[in-house]
């Protein structure tokens, strides 16, 4: 079984703006994202990206929006040699739909869980909100939170300031 580390996007790989990130010319990586993900693909681990989207359910942006910024990032993490794997999303707004793919429901975790077949056990989560863990730990993930505006400390099995505090 493979190990992996999952990233919440808004917030983690790129800075939490309070406000929907859409935008190209709004879009900007976290301080130290790519000397993260180039240490943990040197260590063997497989990189992937789970959020939760609302702004395309309350017609802010749209897929395509969304897809912009997505492969983005997969053209960055590319040219970085740190290649993330998959990046899945949940459109749906919490109040108009009762989904099983918006965290803190666990549903894309699984699916990268089995599709790659990743032993949970030696692989973490990072995420700034509480809904980014609980997933996680459902599945006996180690989690990693990164406190942003308002983030209660959850129980988080790390802590930490920055992304460079992880490394």
């Amino acid at each position: 079984m493979k190990k992996a580390i999952i990233l919440d996007r808004d917030g983690v790989i790129n800075e939490e703006r309070g406000t929907y990130t859409w935008k190209i010319q709004d879009f900007k990586y976290k301080k130290g994202l790519w000397k993260l993900l180039k240490t943990a693909t040197q260590k063997g681990y497989l990189l992937f990206s789970i959020t939760n989207q609302s702004g395309i359910a309350k017609n802010i942006y749209s897929y395509d929006d969304f897809y912009k910024i997505r492969n983005k990032i997969y053209e960055d993490a590319l040219a970085n040699k740190t290649p993330i794997h998959e990046m899945l999303f949940c459109p749906h707004h919490p109040n108009v739909s009762k989904c099983i793919c918006r965290k803190p429901a666990s549903l894309l975790y699984e699916k990268i869980i089995h599709k790659y077949n990743i032993n949970p056990e030696i692989s973490f989560v990072i995420g700034d909100k509480e809904r980014d863990l609980i997933p996680a730990k459902k599945l006996n993930m180690k989690t990693i939170l990164i406190p942003s505006v308002n983030t209660k400390v959850y129980n988080a099995d790390y802590v930490v300031e920055n992304l460079e505090d992880i490394i």
